[in-house]
Parts: C-alpha cells; structure tokens; sequence
C-alpha cells in the first residue's frame, strides 16, 4: 500500500510536536504520510470509523490507496503552501507553488516549482523567486492565462494545498499527453496499421510519462536542490 515510485533513500527530519496532538481530519484535507522514513504528499479520501483515514497518494494509483490510524505517528497536517514569483528564461514572473526548499530557508538555493495552470516542475534558483502577494499582482496582465494563473493562485492561497496543485498539474499532464498519443498512432497516410510500431511506442512513451508524472508528484518535504556542478 505504500507508494512504489519516486522513494528517496534515507530519512527525513520532521517535527514530532504534531503527533504530540490528535489529528481532526476530514475528507478532501491534504496530509503528509510516513512510509519508509520519509513523508509523501497524500489527499484524505474517506474516514474510516472515528480512529483512522484512507489516503490517496498524490500522483499514485488507487491500488497504493492506504488506511492509516489517525494514532499511528505516520499522520501530520499538509506543510502550509508556499506560493512565488517565478521567473523564467523570458524574464516573465508566473505565479507557482513551491514544490522543494523555501525562500524562508535562507540556505536554500535552488527551488523546485509547479506554475499554476502549467503541467511540468521545474528547478529556478533563488533569485529567479520571489513572495507572491496580493500588492505584487500588476494591475494589468500580459495574457489571458497569466491572469488565470493568478486567480489560481489567490484561491490557492485561500483555501488550497500543495497536494492539490500537484493534482492539477498531473490532469493537465494527462490531457496533453492523449492527442499526442492520437498523433503518434497516425502515420503519414493516415492510422497506422494492425500491429505496426507506431502503437508500440506511444504506449511506451505513455508508461514512461506516468513514471515521470509519479516521480514529480512525490516529493521530499524540506528538500533543497544540490548545487549544480
């Protein structure tokens, strides 16, 4: 039942206050679960009497669906979300949430982000980031979607999580990633035959996505990016 993709080695160092206290969760709240000493993102999906929870990892299957004892110290509420400015190689700001590290760790110098109503993570450095606030917001935005993106990122700021944006970031993936597989089976006189590679390898490419999508939606609490060498 735990999660088989996207498992970093070693333990992660987390504070033991929040077990000190007794959970009150309910359906739909984000959580932060245990498995193998380290903590994964996960979506409450349904109570399970008055002592225990079943969890959805986010970016897992609903085979790895688990029920865990609100008791068990594997259970601690969904770390606050962050969100940012980020920067790309076009020098324009998007609205993200942080995925890795923290602009509140001062020895962080790298950042992992999920721009909002965009598919793919991806690292910046530090100074690529900066705090989201609502006087930040220009009065006036480049594109239809940059606003979208911002009203995204103010309900997030609200009322959202972390495990959520990664779970819209996975549907989007997953929405781009079906008419290119209808293009990948056509071939240049049209659907490719019976048998032909064509199917073979798009279903390949699918398997390696979702692999990917997995290991993106997994993340490592508190993980700050290495420096590039």
């Amino acid at each position: 039942g735990e999660p088989a993709a996207g498992h970093h080695q070693g333990g992660a160092d987390h504070e033991g206050s929040q077990q000190d206290q007794p959970l009150e969760l309910s359906q739909g709240d984000a959580v932060e679960v245990e498995a193998d000493g380290e903590w994964w993102d996960a979506i409450v999906v349904k109570l399970v009497g008055e002592g225990a929870v079943r969890v959805h990892y986010v970016g897992g299957t609903d085979e790895e669906d688990e029920e865990i004892a609100l008791d068990s110290g594997r259970l601690k509420a969904a770390k606050k979300l962050e969100v940012v400015w980020a920067k790309g190689s076009d020098g324009i700001g998007w609205p993200a949430a942080v995925l890795d590290g923290s602009l509140e760790d001062q020895d962080c110098t790298k950042l992992r982000v999920q721009r909002f109503l965009q598919p793919h993570s991806s690292w910046i450095r530090r100074d690529q980031a900066s705090v989201f606030t609502k006087e930040s917001i220009p009065k006036r935005s480049s594109s239809k979607k940059l606003a979208e993106a911002i009203e995204s990122a103010q309900a997030a700021l609200v009322n959202g999580s972390l495990a959520a944006v990664v779970a819209e970031a996975n549907a989007l993936q997953e929405r781009e990633a079906k008419p290119a597989s209808k293009r990948a089976r056509k071939g240049s006189h049209g659907a490719a035959a019976p048998g032909s590679a064509a199917p073979n390898r798009s279903s390949n490419n699918q398997a390696a996505a979702r692999k990917n999508h997995r290991l993106t939606a997994m993340r490592k609490l508190g993980l700050c990016a290495p420096l590039d060498t």
